[in-house]
């Protein structure tokens, strides 16, 4: 199964993260995902798969006043169940454009992050690990290690990070 992520711009106020699952045939499975649908600006979302958990990693960029941050939700994939959003990257600067990274063997439970810092124009990146657990146990995701600087300064203006993982 694949999950496809896109935005939803429900009003000039209110941009959320829906997704849809996809056979291997093209045929939906199941109804409409909605990954963050609360009241403010969810958007940018992307969406990676961590094979050893059955699950996918998504994250986004989620709008306040004092600047943008980075969260993520696991979604599994046997039955679609979102976990609860968790902030991934936050902190006083404006973050935002992210991506990420899956794991395709089961060596592990981790996806790569990455991001841009809009404040200081470099990229990040950071390891994220997912559980996907069973039901009824929400799965999760969680950050762990140090940010990692990818594109500094240098007088030049680093931004739009993709990743894939082989």
């Amino acid at each position: 199964v694949y999950l496809v992520t896109f935005q939803r711009n429900f009003s000039s106020t209110d941009y959320d993260v829906h997704g849809q699952m996809v056979n291997t045939d093209g045929t939906l499975n199941g109804s409409r995902l909605f990954i963050e649908n609360a009241g403010d600006f969810q958007y940018a979302g992307r969406v990676a798969n961590v094979n050893s958990q059955d699950s996918f990693l998504v994250v986004y960029t989620v709008n306040q006043t004092t600047g943008d941050y980075i969260a993520g939700r696991a979604v599994r994939a046997s039955d679609g169940v979102i976990g609860v959003r968790t902030t991934l990257i936050d902190n006083a600067n404006s973050l935002g454009q992210p991506d990420v990274g899956g794991e395709a063997t089961t060596a592990d439970n981790e996806g790569i992050l990455v991001w841009t810092d809009f404040t200081s124009d470099e990229i990040f990146a950071k390891q994220v690990s997912v559980v996907a657990n069973t039901s009824p146990t929400l799965p999760t995701c969680s950050p762990f290690a140090a940010n990692v600087l990818i594109g500094d300064v240098n007088g030049w203006t680093n931004s739009v990070p993709t990743i894939s993982k082989s």
